[in-house]
């Protein structure tokens, strides 16, 4: 894997210590040529090889981003080549977003990484599988860190939460072309070693680093868990190209924090609108600017196939809204 950056002491943390040479990105295929100044705002650079999954051909390691990688990556995967593999890390960034565009603080101290592959898949066999390996892969990177009992889970339909609090979270894009996907995009935001400051809405728990909630684990670092979330991802896009969708559905299942639990759906203004199935009183969430319309609520019966909500009560299941989760 090549890897490329515009901080050597920033890349160092995560790779640990390097041999570095200066490159203007020459050696890039010329497809991706306008990624280093996409991504860093310059094309001096730092580039050294490094050992790396196999999914990975080119890795980018920007201090700063003034933009959203994963947009940068959505609009190249158009021009990228069958089995071409980048990947970008962000150690803070502006204007970067997670679900239906909704805002992301990007502090330094933390982990914000995209990934682009060029699968060359059947859409039809996959669903939200590509969402599905982004939060399992951080769920299990996770682990690596927490004392057992102590796992962090996923609160519908892409926020990772441990202990009641909101870790991360992952967004997934894909691109078809006639009846293959020939790229997926998928971002992750983690929390590592600080705490974003937020505006109160009760469709978000409260917000937390790993930091914070595991003080007891000496060996997490910002590049031991960028080292186990690398991991996690090639093992994740193993499962998925060997046509092992079910299974990570399964553990997306096991590790869910609303089954069986009593929810609120609420209409989700950021994104497309929410069709409401039942009548439902009008909700006023304290401190909110604009209180959001219930359209749901009742018990977590099932997740679907795609990832769609099943609750008691609404024979229609529900793919959009954002999620309380309610207090028995």
């Amino acid at each position: 894997m090549q890897v490329y950056t515009d901080d050597r002491d920033f890349a160092d943390q995560l790779l640990g210590d390097r041999d570095w040479r200066a490159t203007a990105g020459a050696d890039l295929p010329a497809i991706l040529r306008p990624l280093p100044v996409g991504v860093f705002q310059t094309s001096s650079l730092l580039t050294c090889e490094a050992a790396a999954h196999p999914f990975w051909q080119y890795h980018f390691i920007v201090n700063h981003a003034s933009g959203s990688q994963f947009d940068l990556l959505a609009g190249l995967g158009r021009i990228t080549a069958p089995g071409t593999g980048i990947l970008c890390v962000a150690g803070s960034g502006e204007r970067f977003h997670g679900w239906h565009g909704r805002s992301w603080s990007a502090l330094p101290g933390n982990l914000h990484l995209v990934c682009s592959l060029a699968p060359d898949l059947d859409p039809g066999q996959l669903g939200p599988a590509f969402q599905m390996l982004a939060a399992v892969a951080t769920l299990r990177a996770i682990d690596e860190f927490s004392p057992a009992g102590r796992r962090a889970g996923i609160k519908w339909v892409n926020d990772l939460l441990l202990e009641g609090a909101k870790v991360g979270g992952v967004l997934a894009q894909t691109q078809t072309q006639g009846r293959q996907v020939v790229n997926a995009v998928l971002g992750i935001g983690l929390n590592v070693e600080a705490t974003p400051e937020l505006r109160r809405d009760p469709a978000r728990p409260r917000p937390a680093c790993l930091r914070e909630l595991l003080p007891e684990s000496g060996a997490l670092s910002l590049g031991a868990v960028f080292q186990a979330l690398n991991e996690q991802l090639g093992e994740g896009c193993r499962q998925l190209l060997a046509g092992e969708v079910k299974q990570l559905l399964e553990v997306y299942r096991e590790r869910s924090l609303v089954l069986g639990r009593r929810v609120a759906l609420l209409e989700d203004r950021s994104g497309a609108p929410v069709r409401e199935i039942a009548p439902k009183r009008e909700i006023a969430p304290k401190r909110e600017i604009a209180p959001k319309r219930e359209i749901a609520r009742g018990l977590v019966t099932a997740i679907g196939d795609e990832l769609e909500l099943y609750l008691e009560g609404y024979e229609v299941p529900f793919r959009e809204g954002r999620l309380v989760m309610l207090v028995d």
